[in-house]
């Protein structure tokens, strides 16, 4: 009797840190090995994989290095894009922080991602999520370096965030006998302009989030009131199209512009 109570509780105990450390229905974000020279250009591959909940928007941020640098495009902002095929036609990337010096090295930070659609609100499909053009330094040394993602949100239809999105980093492999790339450069989009208003910002806490922005859309599609006064600016009663663009560019760029 003793050893069947023993084995129950190890049972028990395993069961319960394996759904303490893997949730039931994560939605994770990732980035595909890669493997280059030094002075190489290279493609950064974000996956999605939703695992059975219904996320439509995603915000998340790519780190930036003295190893890697992302490219600039058209309208000087990240080169990068989203999948075309998941028809998240008003997703915007920026620079962090905004006013970075990007030809100084380790002048910006990361890349921000906001992944989303003004009317689209099925769910993102599981798959490749948005690819950037990368820069390896030319004097990078041979090895293993990180590509972190942080600041993984990720929001459903009606708005509200999904609890156990995570983040599984990037691995940069520098070797001088890589093979040669065979990346497609990104279609150049211009970048979106901050505005002075913090548009969004539902809970006062200085920033804009992906889930704020889903719920203005609700909003403006007339489904929903406007959740706080920092959804509807002008006050007149309604979220319309210009206070939700306002609102991207403020998780963007962030309230301060910064």
């Amino acid at each position: 009797m003793p050893t069947i109570t023993m084995r129950r509780a190890w049972l028990l105990t395993t069961l319960g840190c394996a759904f303490a450390f893997h949730p039931l229905g994560a939605q994770v974000i990732s980035l595909d090995p890669v493997v280059a020279r030094p002075g190489e250009t290279v493609t950064l591959k974000v996956q999605y994989r939703g695992e059975g909940e219904a996320g439509v928007a995603a915000q998340f941020e790519i780190g930036i290095s003295e190893v890697l640098e992302i490219g600039v495009q058209a309208g000087d902002g990240p080169a990068c894009r989203v999948n075309p095929e998941i028809n998240r036609n008003a997703t915007a990337f920026a620079f962090v922080p905004a006013a970075c010096e990007r030809e100084r090295s380790g002048g910006c930070e990361a890349v921000r991602v906001v992944v989303f659609d003004f009317f689209d609100r099925n769910p993102l499909s599981d798959g490749p999520l948005v690819e950037c053009t990368a820069q390896i330094d030319s004097q990078a040394e041979e090895g293993d370096y990180a590509i972190p993602l942080r600041r993984v949100i990720v929001a459903d239809g009606s708005g509200a965030l999904l609890p156990y999105a995570r983040a599984v980093d990037g691995v940069l492999h520098v070797r001088a006998d890589a093979p040669e790339p065979t990346a497609t450069p990104p279609t150049p989009k211009p970048s979106p302009t901050p505005t002075a208003l913090c548009a969004g910002d539902c809970n006062r806490d200085g920033s804009v989030t992906v889930e704020e922005i889903v719920a203005m859309v609700v909003s403006a599609l007339g489904e929903a009131r406007p959740e706080c006064a920092a959804a509807d600016p002008n006050n007149d009663g309604m979220v319309t199209i210009e206070e939700v663009i306002a609102a991207v560019s403020m998780a963007l760029y962030g309230c301060a512009g910064r």
